[in-house]
């Protein structure tokens, strides 16, 4: 699913990307995600999801803090 090569600018370098493969299974794990944060947030108000993503952000910020 990954296909990986030297840089040809600078051998220490290592460039990965997806096969085609890769992309399809990356398509199918967004779908899912999609999906399931839908399923997460159903009966959450938009209040509320900007209230979590605030409390969220405090959490992340005390933490790189540390």
């Amino acid at each position: 699913m990954l296909k990986t090569e030297a840089s040809p600018q600078d051998g220490r370098v290592t460039e990965v990307e997806l096969t085609e493969a890769g992309e399809a299974k990356l398509g199918i794990a967004r779908q899912v995600t999609s999906r399931l944060v839908e399923k997460a947030f159903a009966d959450f108000s938009k209040q509320d999801i900007v209230y979590i993503n605030q409390c969220l952000s405090r959490m992340f910020h005390n933490l790189n803090a540390l």
